[in-house]
């Protein structure tokens, strides 16, 4: 499972939410959100799953799979 910071970014702009307000609700900084959606960093397995707590969404929603991506290309 790889983190996906497209899908961060897709998502947390669907919302409504902005970084700082994402940041917020994970108990992180804007600069880690930023951080996060730009690849500069990726988030460990627990904040994966609090920002999919955060967001509502399931999380896989936030990870790919590098099978899934070979098959697609």
């Amino acid at each position: 499972m790889i983190f996906n910071p497209d899908a961060l970014r897709r998502i947390r702009r669907a919302k409504g939410l902005s970084q700082s307000a994402l940041g917020a609700r994970v108990g992180r900084s804007v600069a880690a959100v930023s951080r996060w959606e730009s690849r500069v960093n990726a988030p460990d397995l627990s904040v994966i799953d609090s920002l999919a707590t955060a967001l509502g969404v399931d999380f896989m929603e936030l990870t790919t799979r590098s099978s899934r991506q070979a098959v697609a290309a």
